[in-house]
C-alpha cells in the first residue's frame, strides 16, 4: 500500500485556523505596541520587554486557555510562581492561589487558617480575558474559622441560609478566586491549607475543550493581553520625566483588574547610577500590613528568592522616631534595610499600605553611596556581608518552602 500523502494544514479545522490567524495577528500586534512604548531604550529593559511579551503567553495559557470550571483547582505554581510568572507585580509577601470557576454553578472552599498574617478570598465577576472583570467581594478567613482553624465557604449564585456565603455571578462562567496569604514574618509562617470542589448535583461534563471553546479561549488570549497593557502597564511604561523620576505617585484602585479594595498603592519610577543609592524615608502610622518590593519597567517583581528585593513591616527596621529608612541600590551598602535594586539602575518600586489609619508617602533622595551614612540615624546598624548571607538564606529557604521546592 502507498504512503497517503497530507496537504500540509489539511487536517486543522476552519474555526481553528481562523482563531490561530487571529491569535498570531494579535500577538504581532501587541509586540509592536510594546516596542512602540518609550520604556525599550535601555539595553536591561529592552530585554525585559522581551521577557514581558514571553511571560504573558504563558500566563495566557495558564489563566485564560487552560482552566476548566467544571474541575476546579487552586492554581499556584501556574500564576504568580516567583522565578517565571513576574508580570503586572506580584507581591513577594503574598501566597497567591487562583481558582476559576462558572458562577452559575456552586462550589465548596474549605481549609485550615495556618498561623499567616492575613487570608483575603476575593472574588472577581470574570478574568481578564472576558469581558467587564470586576471585584465582586472580599472575604476573611478570620471571620468564620472555628476554634482549630478550619473554615468553609459555599460559593453560588443564590444565597446559602446558614452556610458562610460567598456570591457568584451566574452571567459569567468564568467568575475569579483570588486567594492572597499574607506571609509577613517569612520564616516562621505557615501557609494556610486550601481546598476547592464543585458542590452541585449536576453533572461535571467532559473534562475536555472543544474546538469552539479553544477558539473562543484563544481571542480571550488576546483581550487579557490587551487588557493588562490598557489598565497595568500605563502606571510603568510611561516616561519617568513626564510622570516625575524618584518621586512616589499613588495610583488608583484598579478594581477592575483586581486590586484589594482595602490596599493603597504607590509607585516609584526610580534612576540611580551604580555608585548612588536612594534613600525612602517613610513615617510608618498604625496598619495592618505594609510592605515594599522593586520591580523591572515592564512590571515584573524583581527577584525575591535570590535576593532581598524586598521588605515589609515585618522585616524592616523602624527608626526610634517612627519612620523606616530603606536604602535602594545596586551595591549592598551594609544596612538592615537595604532593597537590593540587583542590576537594574532604572526600574520601579511598589509599596502596599493594607488597612493603614493614614496614607503616608515616602520621600525619595537621591545621594553618592559614599555619603550614605553621614544621611542615615546614628545608631543605624552595620550588617556584614556574612550577615546579609545568612539572611537571605533564610529568606530564600522560607519561600522554597511556601512553593514546595
Amino acid at each position: 500500500m502507498s504512503a497517503v500523502e497530507l496537504t500540509p494544514g489539511a487536517a486543522i479545522s476552519p474555526l481553528m485556523e481562523a482563531a490561530w490567524r487571529r491569535y498570531l495577528q494579535g500577538l504581532e500586534q501587541l509586540r509592536q505596541r510594546i516596542f512602540a512604548t518609550e520604556m525599550h531604550w535601555r539595553p536591561e529593559t529592552h530585554a525585559a520587554a522581551h521577557y514581558f511579551l514571553m511571560n504573558a503567553q504563558a500566563s495566557a495559557f495558564t489563566t485564560c486557555f487552560a482552566p476548566k470550571q467544571a474541575y476546579p483547582t487552586f492554581y499556584v505554581h501556574s500564576t504568580f510562581e516567583p522565578n517565571i510568572f513576574t508580570w503586572t507585580l506580584p507581591n513577594p509577601d503574598f501566597h497567591y492561589r487562583w481558582a476559576f470557576i462558572d458562577g452559575s454553578r456552586t462550589y465548596r472552599i474549605w481549609g485550615k487558617r495556618g498561623s499567616s498574617l492575613w487570608l483575603d478570598i476575593q472574588v472577581m465577576r470574570s478574568h481578564w480575558c472576558n469581558d467587564n472583570p470586576s471585584v465582586l467581594g472580599n472575604y476573611d478567613a478570620d471571620q468564620v474559622k472555628d476554634a482549630e482553624g478550619n473554615f468553609e465557604y459555599i460559593l453560588s449564585a443564590e444565597p446559602q441560609p446558614g452556610k458562610n456565603w460567598i456570591k457568584l455571578d451566574p452571567s459569567s462562567r468564568n467568575n475569579v478566586v483570588l486567594v492572597r496569604d499574607t506571609h509577613y514574618d517569612w520564616v516562621n509562617t505557615t501557609a494556610a491549607e486550601m481546598h476547592i470542589e464543585l458542590f452541585d448535583q449536576r453533572p461535571a461534563g467532559p473534562c475536555f475543550l472543544s474546538e469552539a471553546e479553544m477558539a473562543q479561549r484563544l481571542d480571550g488570549c488576546l483581550q487579557m493581553f490587551n487588557f493588562v497593557m490598557d489598565h497595568f502597564q500605563p502606571h510603568i511604561t510611561t516616561n519617568p520625566q513626564r510622570t516625575g523620576i524618584n518621586v512616589f505617585h499613588q495610583s488608583t484602585v484598579n478594581t477592575v483588574g483586581g486590586s484589594n479594595p482595602v490596599a493603597v498603592y504607590l509607585l516609584l519610577p526610580y534612576l540611580i547610577e551604580a555608585d548612588e543609592a536612594l534613600i525612602i524615608d517613610v513615617e510608618i502610622p498604625q496598619t495592618m500590613y505594609w510592605n515594599i518590593h522593586l520591580g523591572d519597567v515592564w512590571g515584573g517583581t524583581s527577584d525575591y528568592v535570590q535576593h532581598q528585593s524586598c521588605l515589609n513591616g515585618a522585616q524592616a527596621q523602624v527608626d526610634a522616631d517612627g519612620r523606616c529608612r530603606l536604602v535602594l541600590s545596586v551595591a549592598d551598602p551594609g544596612v538592615p534595610n537595604w532593597l537590593d535594586a540587583i542590576h537594574w539602575l532604572h526600574g520601579i518600586a511598589q509599596f502596599r499600605w493594607y488597612k493603614t489609619s493614614k496614607v503616608c508617602v515616602p520621600t525619595v533622595r537621591r545621594l553618592k553611596l559614599a555619603e550614605l551614612r553621614a544621611s542615615l540615624p546614628a545608631g543605624t546598624p552595620t550588617v556584614t556581608a556574612e550577615q546579609r548571607k545568612r539572611t537571605v538564606s533564610a529568606r530564600r529557604a522560607a519561600v522554597m518552602r511556601r512553593y514546595h521546592y
